[in-house]
């Protein structure tokens, strides 16, 4: 059960930012594509928005994007 409970753990960076991207997540990038999270999200940055590195199938390669372009699909 508590295994259950940690799940939906999220991630508050120190600028105040939620992010529930985990390592493993399927994600569907702006309708177009299919990724999975490779990290976490980049909260060390001076950006005012923080990035996630995903796999994109379809490309085939690592891409730093926005948390406002991604929707989980399924948590890993």
């Amino acid at each position: 059960m508590d295994k259950a409970k940690n799940r939906n753990k999220f991630t508050m960076t120190e600028n105040g930012w939620l992010t529930g991207y985990g390592v493993g997540d399927l994600v569907k990038i702006k309708d177009k594509y299919l990724g999975i999270v490779t990290k976490e999200a980049q909260i060390d940055q001076e950006m005012m928005f923080p990035f996630v590195p995903v796999y994109i199938f379809k490309k085939k390669e690592v891409v730093e994007l926005q948390t406002n372009s991604l929707e989980i699909i399924s948590k890993a």
